[in-house]
């Protein structure tokens, strides 16, 4: 996919829904700057009005649960990973604690490398 995407296909994208349709419109993201400051504005106009410690730097990737983003952390003046959650994922005990441990995992194989 070499043209930027529609305003339909950036509605679509943004709606949360994981449809495998969507998926060469993630991956057009990735190589589209254009594209990507177009649902980063809609993603920054759609968020509450107070600032955000975070500025999204880049999409890493997405899966069943979420898209990943690379940001930095504005107050811990660092680099972080952002997961944002789909409208659909309910947020348990569980899928927290998973999380929190791969995280764990990925901060000491980087500390250790």
């Amino acid at each position: 996919m070499d043209e930027c995407l529609s305003e339909n296909q950036l509605a679509d994208l943004l709606s949360g829904s994981d449809s495998s349709e969507h998926q060469p419109l993630r991956a057009h993201l990735d190589h589209c700057a254009t594209c990507l400051a177009a649902v980063a504005a809609a993603l920054r106009a759609s968020a509450p009005s107070r600032p955000s410690r975070f500025t999204i730097v880049r999409r890493l990737g997405a899966g069943g649960m979420g898209t990943v983003y690379e940001a930095h952390d504005r107050e811990r003046d660092t680099r972080v990973a952002l997961k944002m959650l789909r409208p659909h994922v309910e947020l348990t005990e569980v899928t927290l604690t998973d999380s929190v441990g791969t995280l764990a995992s990925v901060a000491s194989a980087s500390c250790t490398s």
